[in-house]
């Protein structure tokens, strides 16, 4: 499993990017996930390119669906005990008071 996140699919798909190689790792690895708000974070990524002319309307649609056909599941319900294991190691930090 891979967990992706916005910039790593923008620098995927957008012109001009150089990001991970994404097609060649779904081969390797049983499946991608992402945070549940992956899909607003892209057609951001998307919109902002169209207003600063990186991209037209054509090629947002194209990065949407190259993104689509990579099947990524949505982390929609994340586990609080999950969340909070790292924060026991907080405690071991420094006093900076």
């Amino acid at each position: 499993m891979i967990v992706l996140d916005a910039s790593a699919l923008a620098s995927w798909s957008l012109p001009g990017e150089e990001g991970p190689d994404l097609l060649h790792l779904a081969g390797r690895y049983a499946a991608f996930w992402a945070p549940g708000l992956l899909w607003s974070e892209i057609r951001n990524i998307l919109v902002m390119s169209e207003r600063r002319r990186r991209l037209t309307p054509g090629l947002s649609e194209d990065a949407l669906q190259a993104v689509e056909r990579l099947e990524i599941g949505l982390d929609t319900q994340p586990a609080s005990g999950t969340v909070l294991r790292p924060a026991p190691c907080a405690s071991a930090w420094p006093d900076r008071s």
